[in-house]
């Protein structure tokens, strides 16, 4: 009952002057305003580096063809893929801290289905690739090993180009081209939406990567290069001549003369003939951990250099990068915004301490001899430090209650302009009003106590 009569006496004291406490509490306000975009902005940007590392897949390493030269001439890193099959099976086998690897061949082109079509990014790609970044299928299913050991024209689309050929819905089972060869429709993607870029995750078609290279004239790419070592362990077949022109599911027998041989046995690799294992583009690799990640990048660039016959003066024929190091610069240059708002935010509050405390000891000097007064009639010391506590904190709380309004206002801005996805979360106001409050009380101590030391005969004799 006490704390209600000080707040009532504190807001009677604080309308006295209007123009002063709504100066004083402006310098609260804009502390309380910046504290909350600080928050808001910092679990925004936090949570899109979390979903941006689970569409890219966590610790996921990617090793890409670099540029070669021929007869003097530097060619473009795809022009001739430096990688293959063969790096993707030992970097599987021979480097202990990595849980999936798998290669990717990139194409383009158009998607037909009747009269509408669609053009978007091809990959061909292993089964394990899809794991590594973490695609699963909404609808149907994924395409299998024995699809990818036979070049199986089967096709998962994106949510994306499901959409666009299929505005009706029920794309599974369905046949569609893409650059006039038929492929039978098995799966949908699971949306992944954009990046921050603005790229369509969700625009793209996969299919097997022995069905991309073998199957679409253009997207051939065999290396004849001798391959002794690998062809000790491994063994590949041709598919029979006018394969690409049966439909997927036929029973031409042609059809069932594999790609890739059968399995030999439990854990057995796949084993190749003397052709040199088919180029990728790039290799995408997921570490068992975040800590492996920077071993398994030595040791893929030792083990690459190695396969590929580099000497110690010739440059890498590869790159290989960290799938998540744009997501830490750009969450790097999230915390370099926060810091500076915080720093904003400790100069308000320094500035609305100060107007406080000013106003207070104003308070105090204008009303000696009501404290005097008080303080003669029976009130104690405590009454009156507690008094003008109250008072400091009322102005606190309309700075603080200033400062929540107008973060709302900024975060519809800032929303409009830079993050559309911002979320100001509930307990960053309770943050806001815990900081004012706690920027009143140390900014009211010194004159409350100033107050309460007042000698009321002293102030009572001199009027």
């Amino acid at each position: 009952m006490l704390l209600w009569r000080n707040f009532q006496i504190a807001l009677r004291s604080l309308a006295r002057h209007p123009m002063r406490t709504g100066l004083t509490a402006l310098g609260l306000a804009v502390a309380a305003c910046a504290l909350v975009t600080v928050i808001a902005i910092g679990r925004t940007v936090e949570q899109r580096v979390i979903e941006e590392a689970e569409r890219l897949g966590a610790n996921v390493i990617a090793v890409t063809a670099s540029a070669r030269r021929v007869a003097g001439v530097s060619l473009g890193g795809q022009t001739r893929p430096s990688l293959d099959d063969g790096d993707v099976l030992a970097i599987r086998r021979e480097i202990e801290e990595v849980e999936l690897a798998g290669g990717v061949w990139w194409s383009g082109g158009p998607l037909i289905n009747g009269n509408l079509n669609w053009t978007t990014r091809i990959h061909g790609v292993h089964p394990e690739y899809l794991d590594v970044r973490n695609w699963h299928a909404e609808e149907g299913r994924l395409f299998s090993e024995r699809e990818l050991a036979l070049a199986e024209k089967v096709v998962v689309l994106g949510r994306t180009v499901a959409e666009k050929l299929f505005p009706d819905g029920g794309p599974i089972g369905q046949s569609i081209r893409i650059r006039s060869v038929p492929f039978l429709v098995i799966g949908v993607l699971e949306s992944k939406g954009q990046s921050a870029q603005g790229t369509d995750y969700d625009d793209i078609a996969f299919l097997p990567i022995t069905t991309a290279r073998s199957r679409m004239p253009t997207m051939r790419a065999v290396d004849v290069r001798n391959m002794t070592g690998v062809a000790q362990s491994m063994q590949i077949g041709t598919p029979a001549a006018g394969a690409g022109d049966q439909p997927a599911g036929s029973e031409d027998p042609r059809r069932q003369r594999p790609l890739f041989a059968a399995r030999q046995g439990a854990g057995a690799d796949r084993t190749y003939n003397q052709i040199a294992p088919a180029m990728v583009n790039s290799i995408h690799v997921r570490a068992v951990s975040s800590e492996a990640v920077p071993r398994v990048r030595e040791q893929i660039a030792v083990l690459l250099r190695q396969r590929h016959g580099l000497q110690p003066e010739q440059p890498d024929d590869f790159t290989i990068r960290y799938m998540s190091e744009g997501l830490e610069a750009r969450h790097e240059a999230a915390r370099t915004l926060q810091a500076t708002l915080l720093a904003v935010t400790v100069v308000a509050l320094v500035v609305g301490a100060i107007s406080v405390a000013n106003v207070m000891l104003a308070s105090v000097t204008e009303r000696r001899y009501e404290i005097g007064m008080r303080l003669a009639v029976g009130a104690r010391r405590r009454d009156i430090l507690w008094q003008f506590l109250t008072e400091a904190l009322a102005v606190a709380g309309v700075g603080a209650v200033l400062g929540i309004l107008a973060s709302l206002v900024a975060g519809m801005a800032v929303a409009s302009a830079l993050l559309p996805d911002l979320f100001i979360p509930v307990w960053a106001h309770a943050a806001a009003l815990l900081a004012a409050a706690c920027t009143g009380l140390l900014a009211g101590l010194p004159p409350a106590l100033r107050a309460a030391r007042v000698d009321p005969a002293v102030t009572l004799r001199n009027g």
